[in-house]
Parts: C-alpha cells; structure tokens; sequence
C-alpha cells in the first residue's frame, strides 16, 4: 500500500525482525559461569541447554523485506563474537544466503569481531562449487567506527577494485559506506537514520532506526540519550523499540539498567517493547512475568534468540 507522508509518497512493505543475538558482551551462558559451577548460576546453567530462550549471543539484529521494486532485502545489525554460532541455529530457518548489507553500531568487539564469518555468508550466495569472493557487501556506520574496523580487518576492505576481483581472493570483501547521524538514508531501498547515543562517557554509538516514520527503533548500547536524538525519537510511529538494558535493577558505566530502558519505553509509548542486551541476572521466563504485570509499559517483554517480530516499514 501507498500513502502520503511530508509530501513524498510512501510504500508500506511487510518487514520481519529477528534477533541473532539478545545478550551482553559475554553471551549466555557466561563462560566464567561455566567454568565455576560453585557460582550456581540457574541462568546460565539453563543456557547451556541450545532450546533455552535464556541462551544469548552479543547483540545482533537480522531484517528483511521485500522493497517496492520486489527485490527481498537482508540486512545485519553488527556481526560480534557470536555471530557464527547464532548464524548456524538461526539463519536457515530464514533462509538467508547472502547479505545486502551490515550496519555496524559501534567498534567494539562484541559487535565486529564476526565480520570475519561474512565470507561463508557471502560465499552462501554463490554456486556450490566457488570457493572465492567475488562480491562485495555494504558495511554501513558512522566515520569512526568505519575506520577502525578497517584498522582491524585491512583483508577485507581492498583498497583498489582490481584487489577486490581476482579469482583467488578467500577472504570475505566489503565496501564502505559512511552514514551521517540523524540523517535518513536508502540502505538497499530501506530508510535507515543513525541515532548516536553515548555508550559509556563520551563514547559514542549509533542506534538505528528503519523506516521513513521510525517504525522501528534499534539502540544496543546506550547510557545515555542526547536531548537532540531523544527529541527526534518522540517524532516517530514506533512499532518495535528495540533497547539495552544490561541489568534488572541499575545502570552500569556503558549500559542502562531496565530502569531506564523501560523509562525511555514509557516515553515513547511503541506498540511494542523489546529489550536486549541481558546479563544472567536476567531469567527469560521470570523477568517476563513481571513485565506482564506492569501496566505502565504495555506489550514490553525480554527479547530472545530466533525471536522474529512482523512489522511493515514506510519505505
């Protein structure tokens, strides 16, 4: 369907959201806890169990959709430490083979480290029988962080094209594509705008949000939210807000507590309320029974690996 928004004519596209990682930097279960079975963690004990929605890889988001022209888009939302491990339970389900393109929220290594995996995800899209790169993917992020994930992967960001095409190159290729904060963007025909919010200090990071109305909100690593970003986000029709919250009862240095991720969620009153970034503070069945109960932040709930959530994005 087709309407009007600001003056431009807008396309509703059905869109489908599904979280390839919902944990901290660590994953669940945390391996200190593994390996120090007199902490007697019934978190991450159950997390050792690969069925239990309390298993939790580093933060990542999968989103696909079918844009007007047809064409159905993948999109990834940082590649961390565990990627490949969430990739191999999650991805075949939704049948992906091929990415259009990584949106990298920050340069930290739960969010990068796995861009090393993308050459089977490239290779996925690819005849059986080739067994090297010739494509290259997108990656997407603010100038800084585009600078030292090339600082950490030089292999993979040819600096020539002729680099990037011979016949025998076995590593994964990427292209790189600055975006501006607060600035909306066509990633792949998806309206992407950047949402820099702090991440401990000073340090910044960029949330997303997908959609010409904002439909859909991202922010993974947040201790803070600027006034300017904060009031941008109050413009929008969210459906899904997608927010950190490391801790059930308070913030730490880099991450909200659930305190403030449901504050910002009764701010912004979204259809819906998805939280990530869980520590094994965090029981899935248990947490999400309390929320039920909290009328103040209706249709909130823990976020959990595979979980997929349909939306329709204004394209």
């Amino acid at each position: 369907s087709s309407e009007r928004h600001h003056g431009t004519i807008t396309a509703k596209v059905p869109c489908e959201l599904t979280f390839l990682g919902t944990g901290g930097s660590a994953g669940i279960p945390n391996l200190r806890h593994v390996l120090q079975p007199a902490a007697g963690c019934a978190v991450c004990s159950d997390a050792m169990r690969a069925e239990s929605k309390n298993r939790r890889g580093n933060p990542s988001l999968l989103l696909q959709a079918r844009v007007p022209d047809g064409k159905n888009v993948a999109l990834v939302v940082d590649m961390g430490k565990t990627f490949a491990e969430r990739a191999r339970a999650i991805l075949p389900a939704r049948q992906v083979a091929g990415l259009d393109g990584v949106l990298l929220t920050h340069c930290h290594m739960d969010a990068v480290l796995g861009l090393d995996d993308l050459r089977e995800v490239q290779l996925a899209a690819a005849d059986p029988e080739v067994w090297s790169v010739h494509t290259s993917t997108p990656v997407y992020g603010s100038s800084k962080t585009l600078q030292e994930v090339q600082q950490i992967f030089p292999y993979m960001f040819p600096k020539q094209e002729s680099e990037g095409h011979g016949a025998l190159r076995m590593v994964g290729m990427c292209s790189v594509n600055k975006l501006l904060p607060l600035r909306t963007q066509l990633v792949a025909g998806i309206p992407v705008t950047p949402l820099p919010v702090l991440h401990g200090g000073e340090y910044v990071c960029y949330g997303y949000a997908f959609g010409r109305q904002g439909t859909v909100v991202y922010l993974s690593d947040v201790s803070a939210v600027p006034e300017d970003v904060l009031a941008v986000m109050r413009g929008y029709d969210i459906s899904v807000l997608i927010v950190d919250a490391v801790s059930p009862e308070s913030a730490r240095y880099a991450h909200w507590g659930m305190p403030q991720a449901l504050e910002l969620i009764r701010t912004l009153r979204p259809k819906q309320g998805l939280l990530i970034g869980m520590s094994c503070e965090f029981d899935h069945e248990t947490t999400n029974a309390q929320l039920a109960l909290d009328e103040t932040v209706p249709n909130t709930q823990l976020a959990f690996d595979g979980q997929t959530v349909a939306v329709e994005l204004d394209v």
